[in-house]
């Protein structure tokens, strides 16, 4: 069940049966425990920037419109703009068991159910999402920067009562935002001193830049085949989409933090972006 706590500005009218909203205020907080993947998954936010960059998705984690996305960049702001990162994948271990506080949607069955972990659901210049598992509490918070189409992802680790290794997997997408990306495209990505970077073969849909200082990366692509867009379906257009990821950030926690993963999108032409002089605070 989701219900609103407090938000400084009135919302529009509630929805009519079957229509999604959009949380738009600029200060709002929901309490979402209990909530079915079906209810958070017609719930969506939205970021934006001066560049026409803009972060956008649902309460849940998964994609449900080809709009969606943690970054969607502009080649020639306000136009042509590309759907670079598309999601991640989140994965906490404790010896051999696996918890995943992410969602996605596959042909109309959710995997993984991190919704089922998640507590409350805050906007303001960022958007965050409130985890709690058996041994830890988790805050995810995406921050899109005003005037450069770059983001942080930060995850907060507290009340951490086991030991454990923590994974990020990225999912890229590099088309145009009106499109769906398929396997039969090509990518790639290349691993230097500073960041990892993904581009197309032809280099011509730009290049999206990974960093994350306090996490390992290992180089592992793979293709992942068939995300439902729900919202597609309903618009009678194309609805299922593959993803590619170039590997795995890892790293073992053992005590209260916070990472923080940078993620930008510039021209395949351009220098590469110094992701590691910015300063998530």
């Amino acid at each position: 069940m989701i219900s609103q706590l407090s938000t400084e500005q009135s919302n529009r009218p509630p929805d009519s049966a079957g229509k999604t909203s959009v949380l738009r205020n600029l200060d709002i907080i929901l309490d979402v425990k209990d909530s079915t993947a079906g209810q958070l998954a017609e719930k969506e936010w939205l970021l934006t920037n001066s560049r026409a960059a803009f972060s956008s998705g649902t309460l849940a984690g998964c994609n449900t419109r080809r709009y969606h996305a943690l970054l969607i960049g502009s080649q020639n702001p306000p136009a042509c703009r590309i759907k670079a990162l598309a999601n991640c994948l989140e994965t906490i271990e404790v010896g051999k068991q696996e918890y995943s506080f992410s969602c996605f949607e596959f042909d109309k069955s959710f995997h993984p159910q991190g919704y089922q972990y998640l507590c409350q659901f805050r906007k303001d210049v960022g958007v965050h999402w409130d985890y709690e598992l058996p041994f830890v509490r988790v805050t995810r918070s995406l921050y899109l920067l005003p005037d450069t189409d770059c983001i942080s992802l930060i995850y907060t680790f507290s009340d951490v009562k086991k030991e454990f290794d923590f994974s990020v997997r990225p999912f890229a997408s590099m088309r145009d935002f009106h499109c769906l990306q398929k396997a039969s495209n090509s990518l790639y990505s290349l691993l230097n001193d500073q960041d990892i970077s993904v581009q197309t073969s032809g280099n011509m849909e730009g290049r999206l830049s990974l960093f994350c200082e306090l996490m390992g990366f290992e180089q592992m692509p793979q293709w992942w085949y068939r995300f439902f867009l729900r919202q597609e379906q309903r618009r009678g257009q194309d609805c299922l989409e593959d993803l590619w990821s170039p590997g795995v950030f890892r790293r073992h926690i053992n005590h209260s933090a916070k990472i923080v993963l940078w993620a930008s999108f510039t021209d395949a032409s351009d220098s590469h972006p110094q992701l590691d002089s910015l300063d998530a605070d």
